[in-house]
């Protein structure tokens, strides 16, 4: 990202001045619309020692420039155990995940539903 390889300020909501400064750009998760994108990147923030980056970006419309948004720093020390934990997860998992969270809910649902008809039938007894 040639707009982020200098030094940069920014104001967070605070007012509080940010300097950042991208040392390396590592790779790119996915861009998104209007300018958005997740970015994993070596980056120096207030002067302190670079870390791991994983955040989202946005482009401005007014200067052109790249401005963070919310993400998450990483020690070398952390970014190491990330990625052993990344590496030992299987990601066919999460379909599992989603399609039990989906039984779980109809389950509740129809609980819900029999217990409300259970209801309305007393009442109308």
């Amino acid at each position: 990202m040639d707009n982020k390889t200098n030094k940069h300020e920014f104001a967070c909501n605070a007012g509080k001045v940010t300097e950042y400064e991208v040392k390396e750009h590592i790779d790119t998760i996915m861009v998104g619309f209007r300018g958005f994108s997740k970015e994993v990147s070596i980056v120096k923030w207030n002067d302190k020692k670079p870390v791991f980056d994983i955040r989202a970006w946005r482009v401005s419309d007014r200067d052109g420039l790249q401005y963070p948004l919310r993400g998450i720093t990483f020690s070398k020390e952390e970014f190491i155990k990330l990625r052993e934990i990344l590496n030992s997860i299987d990601v066919n998992c999460i379909d599992d995940y989603m399609w039990a969270k989906n039984v779980r809910y109809w389950r509740w649902t129809e609980q819900r539903l029999t217990k409300e008809i259970i209801m309305l039938k007393a009442t109308l007894l």
